[in-house]
């Protein structure tokens, strides 16, 4: 497993074209008081990403990720590893997750390959 690289269930993710995005979650509750103050109750903080790549092949050789698998995962019911890699050479961070099932745009067919334009949200159990 080297520093730079995403894994998703224990499969890298295609580099190639990927792009990558991702926010806090906070869970809990703000309100103002008679006074005109806030109070905030912060129980925890969740990890959302959003994983999108152009033209993704729909399968691949067993090395990474591809479309087909993308859609699987999606319809998986219990939580997968998600490790990203920690500034430029610091280690990896593994979180436990739920995807959804990715949407698919068709975005080029040629000589028996399809590849994909498609995105896969995931959220911190």
């Amino acid at each position: 497993m080297s520093l730079g690289d995403w894994y998703l269930h224990g499969t890298k993710l295609c580099p190639l074209n990927f792009s990558y995005a991702e926010e806090s979650e906070v869970i809990g509750a703000e309100e103002r008081l008679l006074g005109g103050g806030l109070r905030r109750d912060v129980r925890a903080r969740k990890l959302g990403v959003s994983l999108s790549w152009e033209f993704l092949p729909e399968t691949f050789d067993g090395t990474y990720h591809c479309y087909a698998d993308l859609r699987a995962l999606g319809t998986k019911s219990g939580t997968m590893a998600f490790i990203r890699p920690v500034g430029t050479s610091t280690g990896t961070e593994s979180f436990k997750v739920f995807c959804s099932a990715p949407p698919g745009e068709l975005a080029h067919r040629s000589a028996g390959t399809v590849f994909w334009n498609t995105e896969i949200t995931l959220r911190e159990a």
